[in-house]
Order: structure tokens, then C-alpha cells, then sequence
């Protein structure tokens, strides 16, 4: 179903007869024709939907129907629209006939198709009923043709009257026209001519809208020759815009808008030519000529580098071209591509700050889109940006389906470090460690709060360390902390329960929370917890068993717990008897054994266990430690605020000459431990 859209047309319609003058009522002395013009608004978009804002080249075509036919009218306007892509014309301005009026005089729907150049025509719009006005046109003339032409030639068979004085017929005479009527049939469209000299036939001009033509009645451009032309003159061509001056139809012949020639392929000149001479200058490159005869030109391969030969080029080129194509293509089936050597001191390739979005793009055929190889370092990358998420290097793996890797290191030495990583400044403990053995991974840094190593995941293990060497620890933590015995080695935590565990550097253990062995019970099929004894004093126990002889009886501490134990200080046993006795008691205690006998004189053999309790050695006089600050002061402190995106794959610098400019860092060199 079809939209009728208003288009802001608005017609200029002027009578003849508003143009009578109103002071004497006497019939104006020339007819004012209506403006066959349309004011027309609408929005110019690009193919994407996207508004044009400069100077466009817009067609406006007339249609008889919604689709499909021909064009009744078309003109071609320069438009410029606003920011916004909205533009305003006067359809018909470009001539000074402006519109064809009898485009609108059969009283039907006319459809306007706007196309801007170089895009296909956008919809169809009908018109509203404003531009129909133009039909008011017709009250001027009757049949087309002006009143006068209705006048009878001889003026004594009729006689006018004014309406105003109310005279007689005969006061006044009816004037002669100068230009008698003439008479004659023709074809609508067709530009008459004269065939005798009061009569009017059709001749070969025939025009359809805007378009004219000679000897056909399809015309399908404004001027449409049908046969051979001659011009006896000289003939001056125009071209609208970047249109051409003259093509072929059906083939490549071209002269554009500027005087250009574009021909046909296989095109051949006629005739022949003379050449009075050649010479060539010096510094050409050429040597040879002459002035007759056949002659030969020599080129010097040192000045004119040959396509199909090898060159040697010994001073500076430059290459500047503007094109979506590459402004140099090295190609070699069987060989490198590009060999630079550059002097001591210089870049082999440098790519200057702000040269398009990437510095190099290097794709692999078969293996690494890049290969680099240097006494020092294989690559060098800085980045001089003071940004979040700015990198010196970024490695970044789109295969989704395999083992693949960001980024790989790699060291074959067995002193070597695969991947070294620094923040800030390197550590004194890193430096006097570092080349004591092979490191995969080495994260360092000099910063007093600053972290060498740190793995963050959601959902997922921030840290993992997997090994099956026998005798060689999964993790190692050291603190070469010397000023207190108190400091932390490793701290865990839960931040949202608040459950911490610090091992400090005397290799205590201290938990907020209860110390467990997990045990499974019911044929393993649970698990269950066994809670540690907690004391306010370091004890160590040992258990035991003996038996009364006589009553009496000497139990020796064992050796190695008598190490552990400080034993010269007071320890309690304590005594359980394993039968019916006056009871049991411990008569005297030494650092090495107690005796134990049966009380009121009793002379029983009866057997029983004991339990020793004593201070651990070195910790006699701690009783409730305070460890609050250790507690508090071992968690590592979290950035408050968003923490900064990491860089994406379009997110990395593009050059750095003043970095690149810059003195390279020195090789690093450390202290074997």
C-alpha cells in the first residue's frame, strides 16, 4: 500500500490575471506565466543509514507509477544538506522552463524518486495535491494557446462593448491582430514546423518531458540523436561535475571531466612519423642516438635499475604514495623477503610516533609471525604511555580449542630464567639469588610494598604448584628477615570470615581459628574433625606405662622427649592404676626419672599409666602471648576503587620512538648464591 508523503511542496502559482492592474482596470499589456517550480525537503542518507553532510549530487525523477517505466521528468541538482542530512531544493531551478506543466494535467498520481549519485534510486514517494496547481496554468490560454489567437482576422465582423461606459458598439473598432492565425495538425510532443507559410506540420524534434529527440520518440537522455550529426564548427563541451566529456556506449573509450584519454584495448594510431633526432642528457642514465637512420639507445644499469636484474641502490629512497594498497610488495618463492643491515648504533626498521594504528603486523606462514635474534636481547619492547592498562609487550592467543599459550619463555641454560618479570626496580635478594639454578618464572621487584609475584582468579585457583621430585620441596618460603623473630614468612586469610593462619620466621604457627587433624571414620565413608588441646602455656606430654613392684617403682623419662622438654623445671604426672590399690602417688621427681609408689605403705604390684606434662625448651616463661600486631600487620593491603581493565588486543600503544631513541638497559649480571 502506497504513503502519501507531504514533502514541504509548495508551488508558485501566479494568474495572469492578478497581474491586471487595478487602477485603470485595462488588460495588462503581458501575461505572467505560472512558476512551474516545486519546493521540495527531504533527508540525504548514505547506503549504511548514515546522513550526508557535503555537497552531494542529487536526480529527481518523475514517475507516471510507484515502480518501474520511465521517468516523465528528471534533473540533476547539487545539494547541501545540514549536519543532519535534511536539504531543501526548487525542483525545476536548474532550468529556466522550471517543471513541465502537462506532467500534472491529466489529473493523475505522480510518484518522485530521489537518487544520489553513485547509490540506487531511494523509494518512491507520491505527490501530495499541491504541485496539481500548475494546472491552473490552463486558465490563461484555451486549448494552450492565448486568447488573441481566437480573434477573427477581420475586425468589422465583430465589435466589443465596455461593461464600464456602457458605449455603443460602433465606438470602438475592433484593432487588426498583427499576426493572423495559423492552422495545422500535428502529434502530441512533437515540435512543430512550418511547411508553408500559414500552415504548421510535425517535424523530426520530438520532446518527452526534459528530454529531446531527433528522429525518435523515446528519447533517453536530455539530447538523444537518432542518425548521423556534422558540426561545421567548433564544438565546446561542458562537463557537469566529475561526469565524463565524451565516452563510447559498449566500450572503455573515455575523456574525462579534466582532458584525460582512456582508450580501448589493442587502440592503434594511423600513419607513420618522423623523428628528427634523438639525443640524450647527460646524467640520463641513456647514451646512444642520432639524427637518421636506425638508432640505438644503451641504458646504464647504475643509474636505471633494471626490472628482471639484480640492483644495488647506494644512496636514500623514499617511497610516498596514498592508497588502500601496500606502497612496496617484497615477494621471493625461495629466499628471504628482506635482508637490512643496518650500521652500529642505528635501527634496522623504525617506524616514527603516531604511523598508523600498529608500528609492524607480522603473520607465520607455518610457525612465529616474527622472528628476532640479538646479542642482548631478542626483542625490545617499551611503552613511554602513563596510563592503566599500558604494556611494553602484549601477548594475547584467540585459539579457543587446543593447549595455546599469551606468551611463552624460554631459556636454555640451566642457570637460565625462562620469564623475568621486574616492577619498579630489582630486589638485593633477587640479584644475590638469581643464577643459582634454572628459574621458569621470576617475578622481582625493588618496591618496599610491592608484590614480585601475584595470581588472582574468580572461581578458578589464583595459585598452583605441582612437582614429583623426590626430595625437593612443591613451594619454598624464605624471610632473610634478621632485626626480630617475629616477622611473617606466609599468612592465609579469609576475607570475608576473617580466619588467618601466620607462620612467622621462628616457625611458629598461629591461627584465629582451631587447629584439626581430619580423620575418616564409618570405612571412610565420612571424615571427621579431632580438635588440638589448646593451652596458655607451650607444653609438650608424653604417655607411659609401668608397674609396682613392692610398692615401689623407678619410671625414666625417655631420652628424646627429655631433649624437648625443659625437665630441670617442675612437670606433673599424672598416675591412673590399672587394678584395685590403696592408691598411687609420685614420691620424687629429677630431670630424669620419678619414682612412683603405693600409698599408705601399701606393697602391691599392681600395674598402671602415666601421663607427663612439661614446658617445651626455650618457651618457660611465655605465658598468653600477645600477637595482635601480628595478626593485623601480615595481610597485604588491597587496592581500593576499581582496579584497572587490562589492556585489549586494540588497546596497545602504537609507538614509542622516544623510548626506542633511548639507551638500551645493560645486560643484567648477578651474583651466583
Amino acid at each position: 500500500m502506497s504513503r502519501i508523503v507531504s514533502l514541504c511542496v509548495v508551488i508558485c502559482c501566479l494568474s495572469a490575471g492578478f497581474a491586471q492592474q487595478a487602477s485603470t482596470g485595462t488588460p495588462a499589456s503581458s501575461n505572467t506565466g505560472v512558476p512551474a517550480l516545486m519546493s521540495f525537503a527531504s533527508t540525504l542518507r548514505d547506503a549504511n543509514g548514515k546522513p550526508l553532510t557535503g555537497v552531494t549530487g542529487v536526480t529527481f525523477l518523475l514517475y507516471k507509477d510507484e515502480q518501474g517505466g520511465s521517468p516523465l521528468w528528471m534533473e540533476t541538482q547539487n545539494v547541501q544538506p545540514d549536519k543532519s542530512g535534511h536539504y531543501t531544493v526548487m525542483l525545476g531551478s536548474s532550468t529556466s522552463q522550471g517543471m513541465p506543466r502537462d506532467v500534472f494535467v491529466s489529473g493523475e498520481a505522480r510518484w518522485l524518486g530521489v537518487q544520489v549519485v553513485g547509490e540506487q534510486e531511494q523509494p518512491r514517494v507520491v505527490l501530495a495535491a499541491v504541485p496539481y496547481s500548475l494546472k491552473a496554468g490552463d486558465a490563461e490560454t484555451i486549448g494552450g494557446l492565448p486568447a488573441s489567437a481566437f480573434v477573427l482576422a477581420n475586425g468589422t465582423n465583430g465589435s466589443t462593448t465596455s461593461a464600464g461606459t456602457g458605449t455603443s458598439p460602433s465606438a470602438t473598432p475592433v484593432t487588426k491582430p498583427a499576426h493572423p492565425p495559423v492552422t495545422g495538425k500535428g502529434v502530441v510532443n512533437f515540435i512543430p514546423m512550418w511547411d508553408k507559410t500559414s500552415d504548421i506540420v510535425d517535424s523530426l524534434i520530438f520532446q518527452k518531458s526534459s528530454q529531446i529527440g531527433i528522429n525518435t520518440k523515446a528519447p533517453a537522455a536530455t539530447f538523444d540523436l537518432n542518425g548521423k550529426g556534422d558540426i561545421r564548427d567548433t564544438l565546446t563541451l561542458f562537463p557537469k561535475g566529475t561526469d565524463s566529456t565524451l565516452a563510447v556506449s559498449g566500450t572503455p573509450f573515455n575523456i574525462d571531466n579534466t582532458g584525460n584519454v582512456t582508450f580501448i584495448s589493442g587502440q592503434t594510431f594511423p600513419g607513420t612519423g618522423t623523428i628528427t633526432g634523438v639525443t640524450t642528457a647527460s646524467g640520463s642514465g641513456l647514451s646512444g642516438g642520432g639524427t637518421s637512420g636506425t638508432l640505438n639507445l644503451s641504458v646504464d644499469p647504475n643509474v636505471i635499475p633494471g626490472l628482471a636484474a639484480p640492483n644495488t641502490f647506494t644512496n636514500t629512497n623514499a617511497v610516498n604514495v596514498n592508497s588502500g594498497a601496500p606502497a612496496l610488495t617484497l615477494q621471493n618463492a625461495s629466499g628471504d623477503g628482506l635482508d637490512i643491515y643496518p650500521g652500529t648504533g642505528s635501527d634496522g626498521v623504525y617506524i616514527p610516533r603516531n604511523a598508523g594504528q600498529y608500528g609492524i603486523v607480522a603473520y607465520g606462514g607455518s610457525a612465529e609471525g616474527g622472528y628476532f635474534n640479538g646479542p642482548v636481547a631478542g626483542s625490545y619492547s617499551v611503552n613511554t604511555t602513563d596510563g592503566n592498562g599500558s604494556a611494553a609487550a602484549y601477548g594475547q592467543e584467540f585459539g579457543s580449542t587446543q593447549i595455546t599459550y599469551g606468551v611463552v619463555g624460554y631459556s636454555a641454560s640451566n642457570l637460565g630464567i625462562g620469564t623475568y618479570g621486574q616492577s619498579v626496580s630489582a630486589s638485593q635478594e633477587g640479584t644475590a639469588r638469581a643464577g643459582s639454578s634454572a628459574i621458569g618464572v621470576w617475578g622481582d621487584t625493588g618496591d618496599p610494598n610491592g608484590t614480585a609475584l601475584f595470581g588472582s582468579a574468580d572461581d578458578g585457583i589464583a595459585l598452583y604448584a605441582v612437582n614429583n621430585s623426590r626430595g625437593l620441596l612443591t613451594a619454598y618460603f624464605e624471610n632473610a628477615e634478621s632485626s626480630a623473630n617475629t616477622y611473617s614468612v606466609l599468612a592465609t586469610y579469609g576475607s570475608q570470615f576473617a580466619g588467618e593462619c601466620v607462620i612467622d620466621v621462628s616457625g611458629n604457627l598461629f591461627c584465629n581459628g582451631s587447629k584439626s587433624a581430619v580423620v575418616p571414620v564409618d570405612g571412610g565413608g565420612r571424615q571427621v574433625a579431632l580438635y588440638a588441646v589448646e593451652s596458655p602455656e607451650n607444653w609438650f606430654e608424653d604417655f607411659g606405662s609401668g608397674q609396682l613392684s613392692n610398692g615401689v617403682v623407678t619410671i625414666f623419662l625417655e631420652p628424646t622427649f627429655q631433649q624437648t622438654v625443659n625437665s630441670d623445671a617442675d612437670y606433673h604426672v599424672f598416675l591412673t592404676p590399672n587394678g584395685d590399690s590403696h592408691g598411687l602417688y609420685v614420691a620424687q621427681k629429677t630431670a630424669t626419672s620419678f619414682e612412683v609408689r603405693e600409698q599408705g605403705g601399701g606393697t602391691s604390684s599392681i600395674a598402671f599409666d602415666y601421663r607427663i606434662v612439661a614446658r617445651r625448651k626455650g618457651y618457660e616463661e611465655i605465658r598468653l602471648a600477645d600477637k595482635t600486631q601480628l595478626m593485623n600487620s601480615s595481610r597485604p593491603k588491597r587496592a581500593e576503587g576499581p582496579r584497572s581493565v587490562m589492556p585489549t588486543e586494540l588497546g596497545i600503544g602504537k609507538a614509542h620512538e622516544p623510548g626506542l631513541r633511548a639507551a638500551r638497559p645493560a645486560q643484567l649480571v648477578v651474583n651466583k648464591k
